[in-house]
């Protein structure tokens, strides 16, 4: 019976020993790729660098102060200064060659001046002035409202008008150089100018407050030239009497 038991035992034993479940073996993995590592390392930092916040630079910007050169106008030749942009207003001076004058402003094709007195502006056509300086800063002008005209002229009396001959033979016919000085008195204070005729053609054109001119002419023989003079300003005119001299 005892050694049933123990049969039993050892079977039963045996039994078990085969029902049990195989130790499972290591398996055998490779190490990590070192290459996709790198990749997935640099993807990271620009990744990172993308999205990292750049502090903002705000550049300190140096903006010079302008310096401008004062205007100026000069004059190559006598130029008339008006009262306004036209000859038919007031003359107010005449700017003499080489002179300079401040300008204050500009309108088409004149420019506005300070007078050289400094009490009063007068206005100079833009062909006869140079600008120097920063002018394209000067403001547009306005022109005087309305015209005023001067009143008629008075004319001029004529005091003498001297004469001389220098006597010429061509082809056995006589002519002569004639000279002749005329001078008047100044009567009227609204003209702008004085014109001289002669045989009532206009040979020389005169400022104001002019009293005297000289004209050679030449003459055949048995001609005669007629002279007179006229004070005008650009509204009216009025003549002296006429003259006539010969040499005969």
């Amino acid at each position: 019976m005892r050694q049933n038991i123990i049969h039993i035992i050892l079977s039963t034993m045996l039994l078990c020993a085969c029902s049990l479940p195989e130790a499972e073996q290591p398996t055998a993995t490779s190490g990590p790729d070192i290459s996709t590592l790198k990749t997935q390392a640099v993807a990271t930092v620009y990744a990172d660098a993308l999205t990292a916040s750049v502090p903002t630079i705000t550049p300190t910007v140096l903006t010079p102060t302008p310096t401008y050169a004062k205007p100026a106008m000069s004059f190559d030749e006598d130029t008339n200064c008006r009262r306004g942009p036209g000859i038919k207003f007031e003359l107010v001076e005449v700017i003499k060659a080489g002179q300079t004058a401040e300008p204050l402003g500009a309108q088409g094709n004149y420019w506005v001046v300070k007078s050289s007195s400094g009490s009063e502006t007068c206005w100079v056509v833009a062909d006869f002035a140079t600008p120097s300086g920063e002018v394209t800063q000067l403001p547009k002008m306005t022109a005087p409202a309305t015209y005023t005209p001067r009143p008629v002229p008075l004319a001029p009396a004529l005091q003498s008008w001297d004469y001389s001959c220098e006597f010429v033979f061509n082809n056995s016919q006589s002519a002569s150089t004639l000279t002749v000085v005329l001078k008047w008195q100044d009567l009227s204070a609204s003209e702008v100018g004085y014109s001289v005729y002669r045989n009532k053609e206009l040979v020389a054109s005169l400022a104001e407050n002019s009293t005297t001119y000289t004209d050679v002419t030449y003459l055949s023989y048995g001609d005669a030239a007629t002279y007179y003079v006229e004070a005008y300003n650009y509204d009216n005119a009025a003549r002296s009497k006429e003259v006539k001299v010969s040499c005969q």
